[in-house]
């Protein structure tokens, strides 16, 4: 159970900073680590005689960098977890003002897999390294419990409230933007699933010290990913997106709702209007025609573009890199789709009628490269698909074979449409088919106003089903009626 979770949640609650703020320099006998924690400095910030640089072995055995601030006159000992997209480099200076400010010894350390600590980010490692911390303060800085003051902030508030719901008797816990659990922070579920993670709102009750809130009023989980609208045409403009190299399209791209400059908050269905809204700009200010246009979703986008792309016949192709099954799925591999799950893309790929390229790196270690693998099984017009050996969620634009290749299927996807001229699109299983010329030949079809709307059945079990026979699947209950009822309600995200 424990390996479950921790998968889940290095897919969703840790963003450690890449690269580390920090660096190390050993003052101790590192072999020493095994009996005794080992003394670093970190020449990246200010040298201070009441600060000590410790690497702690945790009882998963990872080394863990903690720092540890001490006060002349301290009236508590705090135990800070840190958020999800910190390390102690980029911590190191507000240590020093609480511990200042506050009057209090303070120890801060980074998660596995954080700053200079080794091994990964997962939920039970989080839990191994604040009892790392925890056991320190005991043996190494005589600190009784009644002194103890836990501190968390965001997702630091899972390890916190793990470590407080175990310790009877300490001081005191402080909860900075805290989350009931892993699975509420995307959808307000009722109650708690085995699969969750930081299940805080099930160890808050056996917390027996005060316990400080502090939260603003509005808070709102940000995916930091886009999609795009590409158009096809015979220029040769740089798309900005792509920093490595060239391809003949022409951009459009948007920021949903809540980003940016854009007004109104980040949702499920806000991120559908806005996708449209882009996809109306074109048609009517640019008069692109659907048989010009290629869509391009990036991880959270293949949401909004796999919805439109479902819901228009007659695109010229559809690009998704590091696509996600549904939102539900990055969590955890359900085998079904609940009426709750968020981005149901792998209920909708198989509605998309144009050639589909999938990116996806196969080391990803937010969304698993088996999203991406599954989501092209699934295509009804299969392109070439691209795999990079060892390519992270953020990183395959910097693999020379991304831009060659997806070069190569805009050409591709140009050609096919030149020469079937308005005929029935023959399926593209490969760039190796037959070779793409540099021009295309421009398009004129006539434009539908609006964007139709379908149905969008359960698509789960459709590549299983596929492979045991050639018999028609059976249809599952549509869930048409809760997704428009959530939709009008705002009850997505």
């Amino acid at each position: 159970m424990g390996g479950v979770t921790s998968s889940i949640a290095a897919k969703f609650a840790f963003f450690p900073p890449t690269p580390p703020s920090y660096t190390l320099i050993s003052e101790d006998d590192a072999s020493s680590l095994e009996t005794q924690p080992v003394r670093f400095s970190i020449p990246e910030v200010p040298r201070k005689n009441n600060v000590e640089v410790l690497k702690l072995r945790t009882r998963k055995g990872n080394d863990i960098v903690a720092i540890h601030v001490k006060h002349h006159k301290p009236s508590a000992t705090l135990l800070y977890s840190h958020g999800n997209a910190a390390d102690l480099g980029q911590m190191f200076e507000l240590f020093v003002e609480l511990s200042n400010r506050l009057r209090v010894n303070l120890m801060g350390y980074d998660y596995s897999g954080y700053g200079q600590s080794t091994g990964k980010p997962s939920e039970c490692n989080t839990y191994a390294d604040i009892d790392a911390a925890y056991k320190c303060l005991k043996e190494q800085y005589d600190v009784k419990d009644e002194q103890l003051i836990l501190y968390g902030q965001s997702v630091g508030s899972g390890p916190t409230l793990d470590l407080a719901s175990r310790i009877p008797n300490l001081r005191g816990v402080v909860l900075h933007s805290p989350i009931l659990s892993g699975l509420r922070v995307l959808y307000p579920v009722k109650r708690t699933f085995w699969f969750d993670i930081f299940k805080n709102i099930d160890k808050i009750g056996m917390v027996n010290c005060p316990v400080l809130v502090i939260h603003v009023s509005h808070i709102y989980f940000k995916f930091h990913f886009h999609s795009l609208l590409a158009l096809h045409h015979d220029g040769h403009i740089l798309l900005d997106l792509f920093e490595c190299g060239w391809v003949h399209v022409a951009g459009c791209k948007y920021d949903y709702s809540g980003y940016g400059q854009s007004t109104g908050k980040p949702s499920e269905c806000n991120t559908y209007a806005d996708i449209d809204a882009a996809y109306k700009c074109l048609k009517e200010q640019y008069d692109v025609k659907d048989e010009q246009l290629i869509l391009y979703g990036q991880s959270v986008g293949s949401g909004p573009t796999l919805d439109l792309a479902s819901r228009i016949p007659n695109l010229r192709g559809v690009v998704l890199h590091s696509p996600i099954l549904s939102g539900l799925r990055v969590l955890y591999p359900v085998k079904r789709t609940f009426w709750f799950d968020i981005f149901k893309n792998i209920d909708k790929i198989g509605m998309v009628n144009c050639p589909v390229l999938v990116i996806h790196g196969t080391s990803d270690e937010v969304v698993d490269w088996s999203h991406g693998k599954q989501l092209w099984e699934l295509c009804k017009e299969k392109y070439e698909p691209l795999w990079l050996s060892g390519g992270g969620h953020c990183n395959l634009e910097l693999y020379p074979e991304f831009i060659k290749h997806l070069k190569k299927y805009v050409q591709t996807i140009s050609k096919s449409k030149a020469t079937t001229n308005g005929s029935k699109k023959p399926t593209v299983e490969s760039d190796n088919q037959s070779k793409a010329s540099e021009t295309g030949t421009a398009d004129t079809f006539e434009l539908s106003s609006d964007v139709p709307e379908v149905s969008r059945n359960s698509l789960d079990s459709r590549l299983e089903k596929s492979r045991k026979s050639n018999k028609p699947e059976k249809s599952r209950m549509s869930t048409d009626r809760v997704d428009r009822f959530r939709r009008r309600k705002g009850l997505v995200w």
